[in-house]
């Protein structure tokens, strides 16, 4: 009898140890996966002002990372018009700026403007939207 009972503490010590390395194991390819689930994800507010004394045009936008990788945003795209910049937004920041806008625009006319950029990954990166022009 106590031949069976020294067999059973073994087994049960064994099912013990493979059940913790089985949970262990998958632990931590659910981890690994969270992990490597990166995403891009940029909001945009922006406002086109025309100053009716000069007509000169201003591009003012807000950038915010609300994705979980960073974001390098390159240039700022109107019509055949292109504003380079080197904006680094990483996780969770915000970018505010107000540049001069490559063209004449026309109060209460909208106009689409595209940033675009990379990921930290490499991927291009691109975030597009419709502005109204105000004096």
């Amino acid at each position: 009898m106590s031949l069976g009972f020294a067999m059973s503490k073994i087994a049960g010590t064994l099912a013990v140890i493979v059940i913790t390395l089985l949970l262990g194991y998958f632990l931590f390819v659910y981890g690994q996966s969270t992990m490597n689930n990166q995403y891009a994800s940029v909001s945009v507010q922006a406002s086109i002002f025309v100053n009716p004394s000069t007509g000169q045009t201003y591009l003012s936008y807000s950038l915010q990372n609300n994705g979980n990788i960073e974001v390098v945003i390159k240039n700022i795209q109107t019509g055949n018009e292109t504003i380079n910049v080197d904006i680094a937004l990483p996780p969770g920041q915000t970018y505010q700026n107000t540049t001069a806008f490559p063209i004449i625009a026309q109060p209460g006319s909208y106009y689409t403007i595209i940033f675009q950029g990379v990921t930290a990954t490499g991927e291009p990166f691109s975030v597009t939207e419709n502005v109204l022009a105000s004096d």
